[in-house]
């Protein structure tokens, strides 16, 4: 009998959580002066990162701060912890998100984890073209467009997408796709792109000079270009040249999914 109350009072109070549940949500919008040809860094566990450039010497940064809790009162106070970082080193600008992490208790934690507190915190960034980037994320997608510096993308539950690159770029992420444009490829580019679970799409100028390594376990491979095959050639791994090759390498590889260039 004591065992039925109890799960009678658990169930009930289960059901009566989502009542007092709070959600809140705040933009915080920083402009700081940084000149183009240096690293900037962003950095977030929950949420999206957008990137696109502008000819300002100037970084633009506007943080979209979601709290759910278990009350309106707790959202309150933990939306008032959160800090937008922007951490200016001599050859880096590094921004991320800085806020207290709850840790985990007992079977009661356990029992009711859907009303402890959840922090997303995604970036919209606009910076100078010439940049070099890197830009991480957890959970969530991650956009650049415009960035003709070296580029380093990842999160892990996410897709990527990369426009107008140029230089070297480096995209990895393990449940999504990767979909990225060049409009050049400068020599001695070397440009990897990895996922576990997603395709894998590139636009690739009709010109370019491009040694290509692509490799799919469940997926099939297709290439618009008339490949001079120089390592092996098969329905799951390829090696060849694009073109006259030897200026940039190019490699593409997934487990799930299937691998397209696309001539443009």
């Amino acid at each position: 009998m004591v065992k039925r109350i109890f799960l009678i009072v658990l169930a009930l109070s289960v059901c009566s959580l989502p009542l007092l549940a709070g959600t809140l949500e705040e933009r915080i919008e920083k402009e700081l002066d940084w000149p183009g040809g240096k690293v900037i860094e962003i950095k977030t566990t929950n949420g999206f990162i957008d990137i696109q450039s502008w000819e300002q010497n100037k970084v633009r940064i506007e943080a979209d701060i979601k709290i759910k809790s278990g009350s309106s009162k707790e959202a309150q106070e933990l939306l008032h912890k959160v800090d937008i970082v922007t951490d200016k080193q001599e050859d880096r600008l590094v921004v991320y998100a800085d806020y207290p992490h709850k840790q985990g208790g007992g079977l009661l934690d356990w029992i009711f984890s859907f009303s402890k507190p959840s922090v997303t915190v995604s970036f919209t960034v606009t910076l100078p073209g010439q940049s070099d980037l890197r830009a991480h994320s957890v959970n969530g997608t991650v956009k650049v467009r415009g960035v003709t510096g070296q580029i380093d993308l990842e999160t892990t539950n996410g897709k990527l997408y990369a426009e107008d690159l140029a230089s070297m770029t480096t995209a990895s992420t393990v449940n999504g796709s990767v979909k990225a444009r060049f409009n050049r490829i400068d020599n001695a580019n070397t440009s990897r792109f990895r996922t576990t679970n997603g395709s894998i799409k590139i636009f690739i100028p009709t010109r370019a000079d491009l040694d290509v390594n692509l490799s799919t376990v469940n997926g099939k491979i297709h290439t618009d270009f008339a490949l001079k095959v120089n390592g092996g050639y098969g329905g799951k791994k390829i090696r060849g040249t694009i073109n006259n090759g030897g200026n940039a390498e190019l490699t593409a590889k997934t487990v799930n999914g299937s691998i397209d260039l696309i001539k443009y």
